[in-house]
């Protein structure tokens, strides 16, 4: 295989493109890859208010419907430790600080071996300040019950399978949001914010 030419075909502050050209057998095809400028972790957060009510945010996007349903999703920055961009993130989108943090699983991307995804359960959320702030994204932020929001996964109106699979991990790994008992989960990273500022 013998590679002809790479083209930058985007270039922002969220992410780089390329076109790489290659030559085998006399034939010729092309790939497009993709390098963010935002790190290699992505963060899925299932955030739970002290009152039991899940929030997620609504984003406008070109679609049909106009808008995306979808829970808490972004990358970490280049460097950052992942727990803490997700507090980082949470608050800005929603302005609510989290106390309790899981850490349910990881696993890499599916087309991209390098990239990371992670999924967070995030307990006793509570309001910092009205709003988040959202990189000039057009979103709204929705708090509603556990039982809700599952039907709106059963409905078709989350459109992000992310954020289903950290919904019903956690509901699995938590007996239906009912079993808190983080002694059981010796095989997560369990952190509790208000036993670190005692």
């Amino acid at each position: 295989m013998k590679k002809l030419d790479k083209k930058l075909i985007i270039d922002n502050w969220f992410r780089k493109v390329f076109q790489t050209f290659f030559e085998k057998d006399w034939k010729a095809w092309n790939v497009i890859s993709m390098e963010r400028s935002l790190g290699k972790d992505a963060l899925v957060i299932l955030p739970i208010t002290k009152n039991w009510e899940i929030l997620y945010i609504r984003e406008f996007k070109f679609w049909p419907d106009e808008y995306q349903i979808s829970l808490i999703t972004w990358w970490a920055k280049i460097g950052q430790l992942v727990k803490d961009a997700v507090k980082d993130e949470l608050l800005e989108e929603t302005g609510y600080r989290p106390w309790k943090i899981i850490h349910l699983w990881h696993c890499n991307h599916n087309n991209y071996i390098v990239w990371r995804i992670h999924l967070f359960l995030c307990l006793d959320c509570e309001k910092v300040w009205d709003n988040g702030w959202h990189d000039l994204e057009e979103t709204e932020v929705f708090k509603i019950s556990i039982k809700e929001f599952e039907n709106m996964i059963y409905e078709d109106k989350i459109f992000c399978p992310y954020s289903m699979s950290v919904f019903l991990r956690a509901k699995k790994f938590t007996k239906d949001f009912t079993c808190f008992d983080f002694n059981l989960w010796k095989f997560f990273e369990y952190i509790d914010l208000k036993e670190l500022t005692k």
